[in-house]
């Protein structure tokens, strides 16, 4: 998506080009989103408090650190998307119009930086309807609209600078997650709730003894949601009397519906960010409970903090590795085809990313860097492309000779494809 790629152009030309200045981007995005997580917690609970809590353990998740270190545009949409939501929350008594138009404008534009921002826009969506089902009328679609229709423009006359190359791009997504959740709704919720398996358990492709531990996790976002205060007097959700007093509610169902909807928000960012604005705004929790579960958050955070740099420090390595041994096999002017992170230990010059292997392009390159397929990638292709993965698993075969773990060496070409 671009606004990522415009950012990053506006930012360079400021602060120069460099790896250091594109994570330095990310991770002001990082703060601003906590900054944006703070606003909206006070708006919604009026507890300066439980607004700093949040701010406290988001800033700790080591999702959003790792993520606000890798230069992806996540973060990005992410904090966006927060902004949104606070400035809905911030302008909604004064002006409900402007209010619309500036959290869309914040949403349209987490929209242009990453296709997730779907999931921020229905938590949008689920706090509009709840504050202000009642104030809403036709002239406020005005507002509303006038953000995605630029916002459209823009993109158009994006992707029309180079539209055979917007494609590949588009259909380069077709071994992920990413068609499937437009084409198929059914099996986009049945692989959501497969998630939470290997975010639990783990996977055979991404095992953990400890996976079990974030159990803790699910744990305190449930325990924040019925510990939430429903009435003036402070009483949760499992307090009998006001179970029996709001049974049935209109409104005390619009606000469960709306908190349920704030919580699957901060899950789907594959995060533990869940868990903040749940525990934030526990009131009637204990203080040492509440003590208690801080403390075994960021405890859980370090320790897979921790976790993650040694894996880092190993990746690390075997990245400059396989970026030596290509670079030594790559012939003078000829392009290796990698993941873009490549790049920066080939050179930018020389580095094309072509997950279909050429299928599309018709292209042959000497080296090929492919760590292969996840089995979710791999299902998706059988169901959707059958023919590049068939493709994909010849070319690599027949075509390529394996001299490093994930590094290949052109052997031959395909009929019809072209030597680069």
């Amino acid at each position: 998506m671009p606004l990522h790629l415009v950012a990053q152009t506006a930012w360079y030309a400021v602060f120069g080009f460099g790896l250091v200045q594109l994570r330095l981007l990310t991770a002001l995005f990082g703060m601003l989103g906590i900054v944006a997580l703070y606003r909206w917690t006070l708006r919604l609970t009026g507890d300066q408090i439980a607004a700093a809590v949040a701010a406290l353990l988001m800033a700790q998740d080591n999702i959003l650190l790792w993520r606000s270190a890798n230069g992806r545009m996540d973060v990005m949409c992410m904090s966006l998307g927060l902004m949104g939501q606070a400035a809905y929350l911030a302008g909604r008594e004064r002006d409900l119009g402007k209010a619309i138009l500036f959290s869309n404008a914040f949403f349209c534009a987490a929209a242009l930086t990453h296709p997730n921002a779907i999931i921020l826009f229905l938590c949008l969506a689920a706090t509009v309807l709840v504050l202000d089902a009642g104030r809403l009328r036709l002239s406020h679609l005005v507002p509303f609209a006038i953000p995605y229709l630029v916002g459209a423009a823009a993109f158009t006359a994006w992707a029309m600078v180079d539209l055979d190359g917007f494609k590949g791009q588009m259909l380069g997504n077709r071994a992920g997650d990413r068609m499937v959740l437009l084409t198929h709704p059914l099996t986009a919720i049945l692989e959501e709730l497969d998630l939470y398996k290997r975010v639990f358990y783990g996977t055979t492709y991404d095992p953990s003894k400890f996976a079990q531990l974030k159990l803790i996790l699910l744990a305190t976002w449930v325990g924040g949601y019925l510990g939430q205060d429903t009435t003036a007097e402070g009483s949760g959700l499992l307090d009998p009397d006001v179970m029996r007093r709001h049974t049935g509610s209109r409104a005390d169902l619009l606000q469960r519906a709306q908190r349920l909807l704030l919580h699957l928000h901060c899950s789907l960012l594959r995060g533990q960010r869940g868990r903040t604005v749940c525990l934030a705004v526990a009131k009637r929790a204990t203080r040492r409970l509440a003590v208690a579960a801080v403390a075994v958050t960021v405890l859980l955070s370090v320790a897979i903090m921790g976790k993650r740099v040694l894996i880092a420090r190993d990746g690390s390595r075997g990245y400059n590795r396989l970026s030596a041994e290509a670079s030594r096999l790559l012939p003078a002017g000829s392009h290796l085809n990698a993941d873009a992170a490549y790049a920066f230990g080939v050179g930018f010059e020389r580095v094309v990313q072509d997950d279909n292997l050429g299928f599309k392009s018709h292209a042959c390159p000497a080296v090929i860097i492919d760590p292969g397929l996840t089995p979710d990638e791999i299902e998706n292709l059988r169901r959707e492309d059958p023919q590049v993965l068939e493709y994909r698993n010849r070319v690599l075969a027949d075509h390529y000779k394996k001299v490093d773990r994930f590094l290949y060496l052109r052997v031959s070409c395909p009929p019809g494809k072209h030597p680069e």
